[in-house]
């Protein structure tokens, strides 16, 4: 079985959420482009089916990243923080990421409920 890597694709992930469209592959891009550059290593040896924790990154590395790409993208308002703990893997935190850059074309939804935007501290 091949390898799903992260690097930009016309493939759309399995959703985060309930009702999701499909991840962009500019979203896929950007996180695995900016986890690579935190860990110090190649994007193209990210796997989506990685688990965040398995990469060595705690949640303090990931709010580090989330900080980043907001000031790379600003989106519309913050970053829901508080649905950060759900994401496990690299594609969760893809669809995490992917639906904050979409919400204002579409709900947030997270586990099929919606959710509010938690500001950083």
């Amino acid at each position: 079985m091949a390898k799903n890597v992260c690097a930009p694709s016309g493939d759309p992930v399995d959703g985060f959420a309930t009702g999701a469209r499909p991840l962009s592959s500019c979203s896929r891009a950007l996180v695995c482009d900016l986890l690579a550059s935190h860990l110090d290593v190649e994007a193209e040896s990210i796997d989506e089916t990685d688990g965040l924790a398995e990469l060595g990154l705690d949640p303090l590395d990931l709010v580090l990243v989330v900080l980043k790409i907001e000031d790379l993208c600003g989106g519309d308002g913050d970053f829901p923080l508080a649905e950060l703990p759900k994401a496990r893997t690299v594609a969760d935190f893809v669809a995490l990421v992917d639906l904050w850059l979409q919400e204002d074309t579409a709900p947030y939804l997270v586990s099929g409920s919606r959710s509010r935007r938690v500001s950083a501290p």
